[in-house]
């Protein structure tokens, strides 16, 4: 049997912290040594049509649906059996049976095994839905041995958690992962982490996304890390600066950086997206707080929410510049299919655009509320491309010149310029 994975190219923008997809890896893990397995990652490399699999198992976001749908229908020419899993399978099931023999629906882990008992039976479903959270979260040995040696910025990814307590209108996590916040057992990661070859990228990626969303698990981790002596990076809520305890261990741990979704400086936008954790009196002491230990903030901000007009974009910027947040990411509302901000913007007959390839916080797909969708696209230009001047960069990183800070500031540099190219092609007002 021959298996063939790929993920599909996702696009110049949505390569920030260009990793290898460990969903693909555990998938790859749970195949029978049977099977001969190949992967293919259109992101770093072309996806040529090649005959003789049996089956090709595409990952799909809803921004690469549009290039998974074009590659499948090259595939089935090819007479292999086309399996969808993913985003967007999980929220439009209906699209991706157009294209797709078999679609996974939710956690594939729970029922790929299954899909391939009965694949080799010659008598699978359509449709492979996980019926029940794996709690504990248990991923099995990771297969990574199929990723590219070459072409990824960051190597050494680990999942700890799946899952993020906060609710918020405009988020697919709950909707993929369940209304649950799950973790793995710790001695399993420890494991994971000492399997590492030395050398090579210094800096552990842990890919949550909300490395604190439960603080007591958290906190018996970080002290379990402490030993191993690791450089780590993660994304989490600012609420990580409301305990002093939790902070600290974070930092003895070997945490340099931590990637924070700010969203909004308006309490209104933040309120009625049920953002509640997040509160904007409070987010300069919290900076400073994480500052204070030496750990990078990477803040990430959306614009275009209901509250916001063209004063929004100076007024982050000014935020941003009075925090000293060492990195920033300015990022336009998206309304992605599954969310309940989706709902309400159809609803309203707001979502003018449903091309998938243009839902990557990149291009405006609705029109906001108090402004012209043209003012947003070219206000989260204007933004970047101030934030990221060569002056600003530099007296950025003359104030924190650690590797980390100096690769995440440089590293924006190509996205503000194919920004530009988006601004320079938007034909809407």
């Amino acid at each position: 049997m021959k298996l063939l994975f790929i993920a599909p190219p996702i696009g110049k923008l949505a390569s920030k912290y260009l990793a290898p997809p460990l969903g693909i890896g555990i998938l790859a893990g749970l195949t029978p040594n049977h099977y001969e397995i190949k992967f293919i990652d259109g992101n770093i490399e072309s996806v040529d049509i090649l005959d003789g699999w049996d089956i090709v198992a595409i990952t799909v976001s809803t921004p690469a649906a549009q290039a998974a749908f074009e590659i499948a229908k090259q595939y089935k020419k090819t007479g292999a059996l086309i399996v969808m899993g993913g985003m967007h399978p999980t929220v439009m099931p209906g699209e991706c049976l157009t294209y797709a023999d078999v679609i996974f629906i939710g956690e594939s882990e729970v029922t790929w095994g299954e899909f391939l008992e009965d694949f080799e039976k010659g008598s699978y479903k359509s449709v492979y839905k996980a019926e029940i959270e794996m709690n504990p979260l248990i991923i099995p040995r990771i297969s990574r041995e199929i990723f590219s040696k070459r072409g990824y910025l960051v190597t050494k990814t680990v999942l700890m958690s799946r899952g993020c307590p906060n609710s918020c209108e405009f988020c697919l996590v709950k909707k993929i992962y369940g209304p649950t916040y799950r973790t793995r057992e710790i001695a399993k990661i420890i494991e994971e982490i000492k399997s590492f070859p030395k050398g090579g990228m210094p800096v552990i990626v842990f890919v949550d996304d909300n490395i604190v969303g439960n603080r007591e698990f958290a906190k018996e981790f970080f002290k379990t890390l402490i030993p191993l002596k690791i450089k780590w990076f993660s994304q989490c809520s600012i609420s990580i600066a409301n305990d002093d305890e939790l902070l600290d261990l974070a930092k003895k741990s070997g945490c340099v950086g931590l990637f924070i979704g700010f969203e909004s400086i308006d309490d209104n936008n933040l309120i009625s997206n049920r953002k509640n954790v997040n509160k904007t009196s409070s987010f300069i002491e919290q900076i400073k707080k994480i500052r204070k230990k030496k750990i990078i903030v990477h803040g990430a901000f959306i614009f275009g929410f209901e509250n916001d007009n063209t004063e929004i974009f100076d007024r982050t910027l000014e935020f941003a510049r009075k925090a000293k947040l060492d990195v920033a990411n300015f990022g336009i509302l998206v309304p992605y299919p599954g969310t309940p901000l989706y709902d309400q913007y159809r609803l309203e007959n707001r979502i003018f655009d449903y091309q998938w390839k243009n839902y990557d916080a990149a291009h405006v797909v609705f029109t906001p509320h108090n402004m012209k969708p043209m003012e947003l696209q070219q206000g989260q230009y204007y933004a970047m491309k101030k934030y990221y001047s060569w002056k600003n960069i530099v007296l950025r990183i003359l104030a924190n010149p650690s590797s980390l800070n100096i690769i995440l500031n440089l590293s924006q540099i190509n996205v503000v310029k194919e920004l530009k190219k988006i601004v320079q092609k938007s034909n809407f007002i």
